[in-house]
């Protein structure tokens, strides 16, 4: 899948619900002290891509890294569809993210 990170002229991005999405996978999973949650929106170029997806990361120290994709803009993102998401994670080497 060809991905890129939104420019800033495409969209500003919505820290708000950056924040609330991090907030979320908190409440949803349980998240070690010192790892990162990372959120970020990306467009996609392939057919049948949405346009915009989320991909939300999770980072800790000597654990793979884990990645989900809700298939919707971070502004769009619910609770609900985040908690299916979170149930399907990708583990992937730190190299393999982005």
């Amino acid at each position: 899948m060809i991905q890129d990170f939104l420019s800033p002229q495409d969209r500003s991005p919505d820290l708000e619900a950056m924040s609330r999405v991090r907030r979320w996978v908190s409440e949803l999973i349980p998240v070690p002290p010192a790892a990162t949650v990372l959120v970020k929106e990306v467009r996609c170029h392939e057919e049948g891509c949405p346009p915009v997806e989320t991909i939300i990361a999770l980072l800790a120290a000597d654990q793979p890294a884990i990645r989900w994709t809700v298939h919707a803009p971070v502004a769009e993102v619910t609770k609900e569809g985040l908690a299916s998401a979170l149930g399907q994670g990708e583990s992937l080497p730190p190299s393999q993210l982005g």
